[in-house]
């Protein structure tokens, strides 16, 4: 028979997990923790939990928690949502939000950094890169690049422009036009937010 209760405290022994949960009336009861696998996370005090009668500590399993924050859950019909909570607000602090358009945001909701971190190769195959909201594309080692070259040539004694090859006529100002490949870059790339401040 299923029960419900609120969080009161959580309690992590290595692999063993026990919520302790008021179920009213001034009763509370240790409840065997359980998560999908792969999950890592725990509930906070004052979360509402979902109990069945089990044969662990205090016969009672808790499957399931729910979130009693407002504002917490933004995701709409056919969404995923995870994310993560100050633990003495239980305001959400970072989220991975899969939408249903299939846009994915990665997001620290309070300002914090947000690592990528890997002892091996780290690959983004995308056509269109870019650092900063509405940033330019990033230019990469490989990229064609295009330009033009000024200078002249000394001839018999007198300087001659360069003369590029037709059909494109030589000019005073414009320059040699000319096609080159991008062949080094740095190791570090740092990207602003696109309004300037770098930041």
């Amino acid at each position: 028979m299923g029960d419900t209760g609120t969080v009161l405290r959580f309690e992590r022994d290595g692999a063993k997990a026990d919520s302790i949960v008021d179920t009213g009336g001034s009763n509370s009861r240790t409840a065997e923790h359980f998560e999908g696998a792969g999950d890592d996370s725990q509930p906070l005090a004052g979360d509402a939990a979902a109990l069945q009668h089990g044969a662990g500590t205090g016969d009672k399993q808790a499957l399931g928690y729910s979130d009693p924050v407002d504002g917490n859950k933004v995701a709409d019909a056919g969404e995923k949502r995870i994310y993560s909570r100050n633990p003495t607000t239980g305001a959400a602090v970072a989220a991975v939000y899969c939408k249903a358009d299939g846009t994915i945001m990665i997001e620290s909701l309070n300002g914090a950094d947000i690592t990528v971190r890997s002892t091996g190769r780290v690959t983004v195959d995308s056509p269109d890169l870019r650092l900063g909201k509405g940033g330019r594309k990033i230019a990469c080692v490989g990229d064609f690049v295009a330009g033009s070259v000024r200078g002249v040539t000394i001839v018999a004694g007198a300087p001659v422009p360069l003369i590029p090859i037709p059909p494109t006529p030589p000019t005073e100002t414009a320059g040699v036009p000319f096609v080159g490949q991008i062949i080094s870059g740095v190791e570090g790339v740092e990207g602003g937010t696109g309004d300037g401040t770098g930041e």
